[in-house]
């Protein structure tokens, strides 16, 4: 009887792992590559995802810290080398390379990029992005549109009847 319970109790873990709810919800994810990491890439951890090399998934809310991070959306703290959000990213992002669709909250690093809009600030030696609002830091900062301060040595608001002053340009 012991056996057959166990039995079912193996197979029942096989088979709900495999059946599981693509949405389901993870504290830690450990990565090494995306298809060497302990959750596949369409779950949502919430939590800690540490990325040992390169880590990726869908959907990331907490501690994102690493080598090289990957996450199609991102709400938190991220400290990586590389940190690439291919849509949203909002909270605090610390790294060399920020890349993103649309940021929101505190980016510090040495190029931030944001390929539609920027709010909040950002700090960097290179700040670019489409729409910005808020506050850019850094030695080039570069933007279509511009709803707050830039700060820097070459400040360019394309979209503005100045756009480029050294050390301070502001459009409201």
């Amino acid at each position: 009887m012991k056996k057959f319970i166990a039995i079912v109790a193996v197979a029942f873990t096989v088979f709900a792992a495999k059946a599981r709810d693509p949405y389901d919800m993870h504290p830690l994810q450990v990565s090494l590559f995306p298809s060497l990491q302990v959750f596949d890439p369409d779950v949502h951890i919430t939590g800690l995802k540490l990325n040992l090399i390169w880590g990726y998934n869908e959907t990331v809310s907490g501690f994102d810290v690493g080598l090289f991070s990957s996450v199609d959306d991102f709400e938190g703290v991220q400290l990586n080398l590389v940190n690439y959000v291919d849509q949203t990213a909002g909270g605090i992002r610390l790294s060399l390379l920020n890349v993103c669709e649309d940021a929101e909250g505190i980016e510090i690093g040495l190029v931030n990029y944001a390929s539609v809009g920027a709010d909040g600030l950002r700090v960097g030696l290179v700040n670019v992005t489409d729409e910005s609002k808020g506050l850019q830091i850094g030695l080039i900062n570069y933007t279509k549109f511009m709803q707050g301060i830039q700060i820097g040595l070459i400040n360019v608001i394309a979209e503005s009847s100045v756009p480029c002053l050294p050390i301070l340009n502001a459009r409201f």
